[in-house]
């Protein structure tokens, strides 16, 4: 019996990483797209919910890809906000760029996605797009430090 030939491409743990990050983000817009508009606000507060999910998932992937903040901590103690916030202050303190600043896109991100989605479900369409944009750019700047 032959053995069939398979191109397999091998990916590093941090591409894969960010791959799955764009692939959370991904699946928030679809679900949001599911929380019909009606003007300004969304009209079920269940898919943003669950997109607020996806998004502030997709940004602790992305943050874990570059720091590996969540198997830093002892014992099986659970890596927290302040653990990934403090992981992007590291890089950030001898920066000299002070216009863009991660922890004040990831301190905002966790206010609106996680805590406005994910938990309250808040219904306002600029809300919700504010947070796509925070998530964004947060995966951005990881796949950047990633390629550095």
């Amino acid at each position: 019996m032959k053995i069939p030939k398979y191109d397999i491409k091998i990916i590093k743990k941090e591409e894969f990483s960010i791959q799955e990050a764009k692939r959370h983000f991904e699946n928030a817009k679809e679900t949001i797209k599911l929380a019909k508009k009606n003007d300004k606000y969304y009209t079920d507060p269940k898919y943003v919910k669950s997109a607020g999910s996806y998004l502030w998932h997709s940004i602790l992937i992305a943050i874990d890809s570059v720091y590996d903040v969540k198997y830093s901590k002892k014992g099986n103690a659970r890596a927290d906000k302040l653990d990934y916030q403090n992981a992007l202050a590291k890089d950030t303190r001898n920066s000299k760029n002070r216009g863009f600043d991660i922890v004040d896109i990831y301190a905002e991100a966790y206010k609106v996605i996680h805590l406005s989605m994910s938990y309250d479900g808040i219904l306002s369409v600029n809300i919700c797009n504010d947070g796509f944009m925070y998530a964004k750019k947060i995966i951005d700047y990881c796949e950047l430090k990633l390629k550095k």
